[in-house]
């Protein structure tokens, strides 16, 4: 069985969470999941990207998860923006 992918949590993942390409990035338990749901369903914007951190695993994991996807996005910018400096 999987274990909940929320910061510190150990219980067993029962709600998979997976992005458009169908990989998963997360994995909650009941709690967790519906403390994500609630947040959605009543629109706390800080509390939804709370969740989102912490269902990644914290700020830490998100952070080396989100790397490639930050540095293809800087590199994005600085073409748009016409800079071609190093």
């Amino acid at each position: 069985m999987k274990e909940c992918t929320w910061r510190d949590c150990k219980e067993v993942a029962e709600f998979p969470q997976l992005d458009r390409d169908g990989k998963e990035w997360s994995n909650l338990c009941s709690k967790h999941h519906n403390e994500q749901a609630e947040a959605i369903k009543v629109g706390n914007v800080k509390k939804m990207l709370s969740c989102w951190v912490k269902a990644r695993g914290g700020a830490k994991k998100c952070t080396e998860d989100c790397a490639p996807v930050a540095a293809v996005g800087a590199k994005l910018m600085k073409l748009l923006s016409g800079d071609h400096n190093d």
